[in-house]
């Protein structure tokens, strides 16, 4: 099992940002991954076929406030 994570850069239709707090959403979302990669707080495995499984959350995201 291993961290479930989104390559960058993202679709049009993402979110790239919090309002009004583009610091935060760094923190949260891509300094973990020297912002290569955005992290989704979810770990999970991909079957042979290519399916991820997610199996659980490994953080709390847009509920956590400096």
């Amino acid at each position: 099992m291993g961290n479930i994570v989104l390559a960058l850069p993202l679709a049009p239709t993402a979110f790239r940002t919090l309002w009004q707090d583009e610091e935060r959403f760094y923190k949260s979302y891509l300094k973990r991954f020297d912002g290569k990669w955005v992290d989704t707080g979810d770990a999970g495995w991909i079957d042979d076929k290519g399916y991820i499984h997610i199996m659980a959350r490994t953080g709390k995201r847009l509920l956590q406030h400096d």
